[in-house]
């Protein structure tokens, strides 16, 4: 399907996908939730954006050969300011669903929802927050992770695109990252991690 080029508002961009038409429908899609699905899809392969469960969408989701889903859901502070009642019901209603757990990536100031929810810098572009999202799923579902051998690859991409320091607001994630540069070899091979102009579609240079 081609992409229709549709209005921009901040960094929301209309734009087609195989599960939605901008042609038939108002609603835009972030350039960040867009940048943050093409990066985590290179560790998750099975993804979807968006993802519906429970007859909702969801920003994306992905899907575990264990048979767990990661919902990823990118929030915003200029739209979900004020709504952290209706998040908090989405989230709880996807994790109603067996299999299913949530992950929301909260743009600095909003509060945190959940245990598993983790603090973005604000206007923070995609790969930035898939570089704090990583170490993130790599400790919150280790074992999962393990059993279908994905722990290497969420560890490699951690050292070869390690956080700022500033932005590690989980403390979690700030052992882990340490971890991560004590246990594996720095003789391992890198791992492409697209520039964020290489994200942009049709060629064009993001400014």
């Amino acid at each position: 399907m081609g992409y229709f080029k549709g209005r921009s508002i901040g960094r929301y961009q209309a734009q087609c996908s195989p599960t939605f038409c901008v042609a038939e429908s108002g609603a835009g899609t972030s350039s960040v939730e867009r940048d943050l699905f093409t990066l985590l899809r290179q560790v998750f392969s099975r993804g979807e954006q968006p993802y519906e469960v429970s007859g909702r969408k969801s920003d994306m989701g992905f899907h575990l050969e264990s048979g767990l889903t990661i919902v990823v859901e990118y929030d915003g502070a200029y739209w979900h300011t004020g709504h952290e009642d209706r998040d908090w019901r989405k989230s709880e209603m996807i994790m109603a669903e067996p299999g299913h757990r949530v992950i929301r990536l909260r743009e600095e100031p909003l509060e945190l929802l959940h245990d598993l929810d983790l603090h973005v810098p604000k206007r923070a572009d995609g790969p930035r927050c898939a570089t704090l999202a990583i170490p993130h799923l790599a400790h919150t579902f280790y074992e999962e992770l393990m059993d279908v051998g994905l722990e290497q690859t969420l560890g490699h991409l951690t050292m070869v695109n390690k956080p700022r320091p500033d932005d590690l607001t989980c403390k979690v994630c700030q052992d882990y990252v340490e971890y991560v540069e004590h246990s594996f070899p720095h003789s391992l091979p890198p791992i492409y991690w697209p520039h964020p102009r290489r994200l942009t579609r049709r060629g064009r240079r993001r400014t």
